[in-house]
């Protein structure tokens, strides 16, 4: 995956993540609410964003199939606002490709 789409990626991620009173999903996140469908549509409005996250949940879904079946469905469950889907975003990450050769087929945690 190309270094400036993962950079593009955290960027919107961490605006996301970062304000609660302005962004709808993070203040139902911190909540402790479900993501309605109506704000997760107002988030997936941007293509470049939904397709980059729909990428790393289909890359590791691919990667880990043989171990977990639905991780594709665990990944952008809740909007992609979950803990699989940000294992599955560390796989990209480069201080985790070093690590990855000695433990291959074990999802971050």
């Amino acid at each position: 995956m190309c270094p400036h789409l993962i950079v593009l990626l955290c960027f919107f991620l961490q605006i996301i993540y970062s304000t609660e009173t302005t962004n709808p999903i993070a203040k139902a996140r911190a909540e402790g609410k479900q993501i309605s469908d109506e704000h997760c549509k107002l988030f997936m409005n941007n293509d470049p964003v939904k397709e980059l996250m729909e990428k790393v949940c289909s890359h590791c879904h691919e990667y880990f199939s043989d171990t977990v079946p639905n991780l594709r469905f665990e990944c952008r469950r809740n909007c992609f606002q979950n803990k699989q889907f940000e294992s599955c975003l560390s796989l990209f990450d480069n201080n985790h490709r070093a690590r990855r050769h000695v433990h291959r087929r074990s999802l971050p945690q």
